[in-house]
């Protein structure tokens, strides 16, 4: 079976290694699994991995959580591994539900297939979550999210309450950057405050590759990306639509549609894409 097949290889580098290979795990616990820093997660081509946190009404919520560092997520060859990662609902008040949570650290991702997903919860729900932390001299450390090479990322928030209640499918504290021929699909849940598709707060969103798209639900403020996006030289297509046309001229707007997809063009591709948008995505 998977578990047993799965291989944990920790050589004292600081660089531990988790190979998963169809494990399927379910628990009580508020905090499914918590990693030490710097690991890398492969995902076994062919296999698909669950991973899901339990309920609380006194503690945060975290599907796979890593308090003091980065986490790497990546294929293998083929890049067909899966892993599914959802947040337990936490019920609790002021209490908050992650997919993926790091601590101090960034969250890249360079290849499998990758969806992530924050319960409902009272405050706040991010389906990946990366949070900077002050370095002691005047900076931060970590708050990035990276994601590259052929992966595929599907990250949603859950559905927040509170008056003051967040929900984001990814967050970067800093800066997030998405390119090659990477596709990410972010959805925020409803909220009754603010819901964003994506928000970083400190950098920027630079998408230089690949295929976007974001979406916020139902939410007094929402929107796709808090911020307009940095956009690649080499001609995209975009919409603020879930259906329509797409246009081939510069998007110029500051990301606050509650919809955005932008997307490279295919070069080889000969049609005139004006076909719904995951259809699109499946030609990149």
């Amino acid at each position: 079976g998977g578990a047993a097949n799965s291989t944990w290889v920790d050589d004292g580098s600081g660089n531990p290694t988790l190979t998963l290979k169809g494990v399927h795990f379910v628990t009580s616990a508020a905090t499914a699994v918590k990693l030490p820093a710097n690991t890398t997660i492969v995902l076994a081509d062919g296999t698909t991995n669950t991973i899901k946190g339990g309920d609380s009404g006194s503690e945060d919520c975290y599907g796979i959580y890593v308090d003091d560092g980065n986490l790497t997520i990546q294929g293998e060859t083929a890049g067909t591994g899966k892993l599914i990662v959802n947040g337990g609902n936490a019920t609790g008040a002021d209490k908050d539900s992650y997919g993926i949570r790091t601590e101090k650290g960034d969250v890249t991702i360079t290849g499998g297939m990758v969806e992530v997903t924050g319960g409902a919860a009272v405050h706040k729900s991010s389906g990946i979550y990366a949070k900077r932390n002050d370095n002691g001299s005047g900076g931060y450390i970590g708050g990035n999210i990276n994601i590259s090479g052929s992966a595929q990322v599907t990250a949603a928030g859950g559905d927040v309450t509170d008056a003051t209640s967040l929900s984001y499918g990814l967050f970067a504290n800093e800066a997030m950057t998405i390119s090659d021929s990477a596709k990410v699909t972010a959805t925020g849940g409803a909220s009754s405050n603010k819901s964003y598709g994506i928000r970083v707060y400190g950098g920027n969103v630079t998408i230089s590759g690949g295929a976007v798209k974001a979406k916020a639900g139902s939410a007094p403020t929402a929107a796709a990306l808090n911020k307009a996006p940095t956009l690649p030289t080499t001609p995209y297509w975009w919409r603020t639509s879930d259906s329509g046309d797409y246009s081939k001229s510069a998007y110029t707007g500051d990301g606050s549609a509650a919809h955005l997809e932008i997307w490279n063009w295919d070069p080889t591709a000969t049609a005139d894409f004006t076909d719904d948008s995951e259809a699109a995505l499946a030609r990149l």
